[in-house]
């Protein structure tokens, strides 16, 4: 999907020229609402996600995945915020008012959110304070282990390729606990439902 529609800006600018038109942001923000035109975060892909060996390994994937029933899957996934996220940047006042907001914490706190969640609802997951430090190897293998004890034995968790995911002492417990699972194919975040 392109980032930006060239077609459209030389239509954008042959109006302008043709009309005498003044090129205010208001004014091009409402042509572009009524051609139906929306703003819209950028997604980034990364260039490594159209190397021919990264496709076949995604297509050997999903290949594989066929042979098992969707909701035999479960997804983890991590995601990291911190307490001053709040609130909005953006606000409506009256004319020649400023729209203000006020931060009552000024120090601010970082957080990790562990997530399991199949197609249906959310398993299990654990909010931990990484303000002092990350999550580490034990505390994940802890989260898998209290995961191990509600985990349909005939589930798949499936994870992303995150460097914690892949150290020694977390492959061995699942292993241990013999816990069913897979990793994405890199750059695959579109194949990975909890991201949705």
């Amino acid at each position: 999907m392109p980032v930006f529609n060239f077609g459209l800006t030389k239509k954008i600018e042959k109006l302008i020229r043709d009309h005498n038109l003044a090129r205010s942001i208001s004014t091009i923000c409402k042509w572009l609402k009524n051609l139906n035109i929306t703003r819209k975060r950028v997604e980034k892909i990364a260039f490594y996600r159209t190397l021919p060996r990264i496709q076949n390994l995604r297509r050997v994937f999903r290949d594989q995945m066929k042979e098992f029933h969707p909701h035999s899957f479960i997804f983890l996934d991590e995601s990291h915020f911190e307490s001053s996220m709040q609130g909005r940047n953006y606000g409506y006042s009256k004319k020649g008012e400023s729209a203000e907001s006020y931060n009552n914490k000024p120090e601010s706190r970082r957080y990790t959110l562990i997530c399991v969640m199949s197609a249906y609802e959310i398993l299990s997951y654990e909010i931990i304070d990484t303000t002092q430090k990350g999550v580490n190897g034990p505390r994940f293998v802890q989260f898998l282990e209290d995961l191990s004890i509600i985990m349909d034995p005939n589930s798949i968790l499936m994870m992303d390729n995150a460097r914690i995911h892949h150290i020694n002492d977390v492959a061995a417990t699942m292993d241990d606990l013999d816990l069913n699972y897979c990793y994405l194919p890199p750059y695959s975040k579109k194949l990975f439902i909890i991201k949705y």
